[in-house]
């Protein structure tokens, strides 16, 4: 897999940042191997994809486990494994459920594997794609043609053209794209048209906006972008509800989550003049297909908090019994396609937890069965839904 890549090389700045995102990681999970029986996934339907290390002959191997989801129960069938990139911070499917992508820290690049109609995962020919820059926080557009990985460290947007018959990455011309100081996580709209980038050492929490060309992939930088949140903040994940009408920014050193409506053109404004339900380093947020609700992971408090989406104004209101606890701190969050089940990586456990969503509510009940041993230290995770 090459040599290990070491976060002491980058700038003490940048460093921070990974740092405040990170410190939940913790030591090694308990070791267990994720499990090699079972299938990964029937056709039609859900695999949940987590990036976690193995154990095996002596040594540990980054790996992709897959998890063929239950869609009745929601509840994790036994996983396979993959080798994977050693060191990753993200990982996303395309929406026809053809490839998986996962950044690869590692060997500056980013991994690529093809998804059988079972779900099982095969590398793509090429793989790992060279950026030649460690980048976070992939993005892939609706339509599954485009690619965009932030690099904090080269402050930009490395992109590229999807290859849609065998999943080979291009860079597309103009690319690596300027974004702003320390470039985390991308985020393409439900339109296609707008990727923003939250920029996590920009002082004034800064978000930056691209129009995306239809037809080339480039970016085009939107006029006031980047669009101020909390001073200092951090702002480091995010997410956009399914109308494309709102974007949510975790402030990771401030605490809590800042709102913003998108206009026709893409620009930001603040939905209110401060974040909303002060949090401690909230790490991931996710929104349900119906865009009724905002998942936030906070694993200092080991609890997971769940707001109401107000649809015209964008506002969140905290639902009742938020913050839900968690057995261990939670890390990553994903969201199946019903909406009826989340899933939270956690990575000093080795393990997944699962929750069934109340419809009407939001409110989380953790599944009887589980946690699921995912490897060690499990970190970043996706559900993707099968042809």
């Amino acid at each position: 897999m090459g040599a290990k890549f070491s976060w002491k090389l980058l700038p003490g700045s940048i460093l921070l940042s990974a740092a405040l995102l990170f410190s939940n990681c913790g030591p090694a999970g308990n070791g267990q191997q994720v499990g090699t029986g079972g299938g990964s996934g029937s056709g039609g339907g859900q695999v949940l994809y987590v990036t976690t290390t193995v154990q095996g002959s002596g040594q540990t191997t980054g790996a992709v486990a897959a998890f063929p989801i239950n869609s009745t129960t929601g509840a994790l069938g036994s996983a396979t494994t993959v080798i994977g990139p050693d060191s990753a911070s993200s990982i996303v499917g395309n929406a026809a459920g053809t490839f998986l992508f996962v950044d690869d820290t590692t060997n500056l690049g980013a991994d690529v594997f093809s998804i059988s109609g079972s779900g099982a995962l095969t590398a793509v020919s090429g793989s790992p794609f060279s950026t030649g820059v460690v980048t976070t926080g992939l993005a892939i557009d609706p339509a599954g043609k485009f690619l965009y990985a932030p690099s904090g460290t080269a402050n930009s947007v490395n992109a590229y053209t999807v290859n849609s018959s065998n999943g080979a990455l291009s860079a597309i011309s103009g690319s690596p794209f300027a974004a702003g100081s320390g470039a985390w996580n991308g985020l393409v709209d439900p339109s296609g048209k707008f990727l923003f980038v939250s920029d996590s050492l920009n002082t004034s929490g800064g978000v930056a906006g691209f129009t995306i060309n239809s037809s080339t992939g480039g970016l085009t930088a939107i006029s006031g972008s980047p669009f101020a949140t909390v001073s200092n903040g951090v702002p480091t994940a995010m997410a956009v509800t399914p109308a494309g009408t709102f974007l949510y920014v975790s402030e990771s050193l401030a605490g809590g989550i800042y709102g913003l409506a998108i206009g026709s053109g893409g620009a930001l404004t603040a939905v209110q003049s401060s974040a909303f339900a002060p949090l401690t380093r909230p790490t991931s947020l996710v929104i349900d297909p119906a865009g009724q609700f905002l998942f936030s992971s906070n694993p200092t408090t080991s609890t997971i908090s769940v707001f109401s989406i107000n649809a015209g104004t964008g506002v969140l209101t905290e639902v009742s019994g938020s913050p839900f606890s968690v057995s261990t701190a939670p890390s990553r969050l994903a969201i199946d396609t019903t909406g009826a089940f989340l899933y939270a990586s956690n990575p000093t456990a080795g393990t997944v937890t699962g929750f069934a969503v109340n419809s009407s509510t939001g409110a989380l009940t953790a599944f009887s069965a589980g946690p699921y041993a995912a490897g060690i230290q499990p970190q970043n995770l996706t559900v993707v839904k099968l042809p």
